[in-house]
Order: structure tokens, then sequence, then C-alpha cells
């Protein structure tokens, strides 16, 4: 529990700030190239208020899960908070990183059927951070940035990234 979220089991924020101020020392060192995903499930609220909070737990649960095979194992995948995620992708160049986010966005419209949310459907805004050495940003001014970005996005319409 001091190092996990208790409903999904992914990382806790606490956790996954201190294991990642460790990478961005590292990809600082040897030039290792990371990007930070800022998600944010979008209308969730109507999942919870349309079924009730005990199926919005079992979305975010399946949402965990869906985030754990969707990355590799090397990846640090964090719940930041209520229906937001927070994801660093290690060793990860740029286009791939948004290839990725990407296909999370297309894989979680088909997910949201399977899960018996069919009345409201599950998309998902993302804010994207590539790591720039030049910037010399610490982890929460990565997250911060990101999560602008994914406040960019959502204003854009569901489903939508904004990278930089």
């Amino acid at each position: 529990l001091a190092i996990s979220d208790p409903l999904t089991n992914l990382y806790n924020r606490r956790h996954f700030l201190s294991l990642a101020e460790k990478e961005i020392d590292r990809s600082q060192r040897y030039g290792h190239p990371f990007s930070v995903c800022f998600l944010d499930l979008d209308g969730f609220k109507k999942v919870n208020d349309h079924y009730g909070h005990e199926k919005g737990d079992q979305v975010l649960v399946e949402i965990a899960n869906l985030l754990r095979v969707s990355f590799r194992t090397t990846d640090l995948i964090s719940r930041y908070g209520g229906d937001e995620f927070v994801v660093m992708m290690l060793e990860t160049i740029p286009e791939d990183a948004e290839l990725i986010a990407r296909r999370i966005q297309e894989g979680l419209i088909s997910f949201g059927n399977s899960l018996g949310v069919e009345e409201t459907p599950l998309t998902v805004s993302i804010g994207m951070m590539h790591f720039d050495p030049l910037l010399n940003l610490n982890i929460r001014q990565l997250i911060h940035r990101a999560d602008q970005l994914m406040y960019q996005a959502k204003s854009m319409g569901e489903n939508c990234m904004c990278v930089e």
C-alpha cells in the first residue's frame, strides 16, 4: 500500500514521482529518450452517475489493466488521482510514444462496450511531454505541463491528444 494505489494496484503518485525523478536523472546523464503521458478519462462522471460508483471502480480497475498490458513492464504507470493516470514511457522515441497513446485511445472506445457501459462511451484525453534535456525540468514540472496539454486536448473535444 505504501507504493501502490489500493484500487488499481498501479503505482501511487508519491512512489511514481520518486521513481520518475531517478529516471530523469538517468536520461539526462545518458541522453535516453522518454515521454510523460497524462491521461484523463472523458466523461467518467457520467459512468458513476449512470451506473453507480461500484461500476465506476470496476471501470478504473479494467482501465488500469488495459494500461498495464499496453505499456512495457519497464514503463512507469501511475493512477495520479480519480480518473487520471500518468505514464512515463522510458527509452521511447517521441514518434513511438505518440503511436502507443493513439492505440490506447482507439482501443478504449471498444473496450468500454465490453465493460457494459455502452451508454457512456469511454474515451481519453491525453497530454504528452517529450524529454528535452535543454529544458531541465523535474518530474512535477513535466507532469504539470502534460496536464496543461491534456486540458488543451479536452478543449478540442473528446479523445484528443496534445503533444509538446
